[in-house]
């Protein structure tokens, strides 16, 4: 679980207290509206969809088949089991679907802690000389200044989450609490390490064949995150690099600055 917290003084102890202000299961959208994207290691990024993506893709680094899936139930077809992987609970065992139940949307966070990436973040660089550094002064002060803040995070459900912090630089000065936007995700990355286990996320627990289970806990996007601000093609743009941590051999770079 992924959740926020603001800090309040009880009027009656007068001893601070955390007061959740938010909880990223509890904000997510709708499966139909996120948007989630994938990579295959080559070929850039697209839209997580049935259109983009098949079960070969999903089973190529998991010992499972189409065949397999398929023989999971009648509905557990393409189209179904990625919108499923989207968030459809529809799907899911207990409510008539052939997949896995969930406890929650979001999968386990283990060893990715999530990074705050704030609208005031100043990573030094107008110390350089030069229009290099004018021009990151004014990125800060300016473009940066007018956005929201972010919370990065990998989970082991394949994927890299963005969700909204809930504040902007001006809530923060006059002191507010994260507004309604709080936890929502913006969106979410599959990175190739992932993509080709995602089809272990699909199969439910097996009654009759207790001591080997089709599914196994497994670590996706595990690894640590970090996020800066770098210069390239021609402007100053801010950057995110995720690992995969124990779900792979993977390094990957996003462009998050809008």
């Amino acid at each position: 679980e992924l959740t926020a917290s603001s800090v309040r003084l009880n009027p009656a102890t007068r001893v601070p207290e955390a007061v959740v202000a938010w909880r990223a299961s509890n904000r997510f959208p709708a499966h139909g509206s996120r948007d989630v994207f994938f990579s295959r290691g080559t070929g850039g990024v697209r839209a997580f969809n049935s259109s983009n993506v098949k079960f070969t893709d999903m089973c190529t680094n998991y010992a499972c088949t189409e065949a397999q899936v398929l023989a999971l139930g009648p509905t557990a077809n393409l189209s179904n089991a990625v919108n499923y992987l989207l968030g459809d609970v529809t799907q899911e065992k207990r409510n008539g679907g052939p997949f896995r139940d969930r406890t929650t949307r979001l999968g386990d966070i283990v060893n990715s802690n999530p990074v705050v990436s704030s609208p005031t973040d100043d990573y030094g660089y107008g110390s350089f000389g030069g229009t290099l550094g004018s021009s990151y002064r004014t990125y800060v002060r300016t473009t940066k200044a007018e956005r929201r803040y972010m919370v990065y995070v990998g989970a082991n459900d394949g994927m890299l989450h963005a969700f909204d912090g809930g504040l902007t630089k001006e809530m923060v000065e006059k002191g507010l609490a994260p507004d309604l936007d709080g936890g929502r995700e913006e969106f979410a990355y599959i990175p190739a390490t992932s993509l080709g286990k995602l089809g272990n996320l699909l199969f439910p627990y097996d009654p009759t064949n207790q001591n080997d289970q089709k599914f196994q806990h497994r670590y996706y996007v595990d690894g640590p995150i970090a996020v800066s601000d770098a210069f390239y093609g021609e402007s100053w743009n801010t950057v995110l690099v995720g690992t995969a941590g124990a779900g792979g051999r993977s390094v990957f770079a996003l462009d998050v600055s809008n």
